[in-house]
């Protein structure tokens, strides 16, 4: 988060100092955590546990069996949740994220639609 906020405003500097600059920054750390925090207004019925794994939250990366944890378990249905394993999000939750970054602004930027646009 400090990092985001270091750097907007350094590309708001360049913003002034370059004229004709345009950018695109997505807040992917906010984007995913309101994921975690609410699934369900993201389609998803499980943020904080992990499709695959072993452990709390599944939290173990042993998916597959080939780490040094040879046990894991598996979820039914992938898409109802945020995370594939203790790492990774799902391909709906990359999908999701993939289109707000293509569509919508964050602190002020161009969307990278927008970027396409304007060139």
């Amino acid at each position: 988060m400090m990092h985001n906020r270091a750097l907007v405003q350094v590309l708001r500097e360049l913003e002034v100092q370059l004229p004709g600059f345009k950018y695109s920054l997505y807040d992917f750390y906010t984007s995913l955590q309101q994921r975690i925090d609410y699934p369900s207004k993201y389609g998803f019925e499980e943020g904080k546990t992990a499709c695959c794994g072993t452990g709390k939250f599944r939290g173990l990366y042993s998916c597959g069996g080939t780490r040094d944890v040879k046990e894991y378990e598996l979820c039914k249905n992938v898409n109802e949740y945020v995370f594939w394993d203790s790492a990774h999000p799902t391909e709906k939750a990359y999908w999701q994220i993939a289109d707000e970054m293509w569509n919508y602004s964050s602190y002020g930027s161009h969307s990278i639609k927008e970027l396409f646009h304007l060139s």
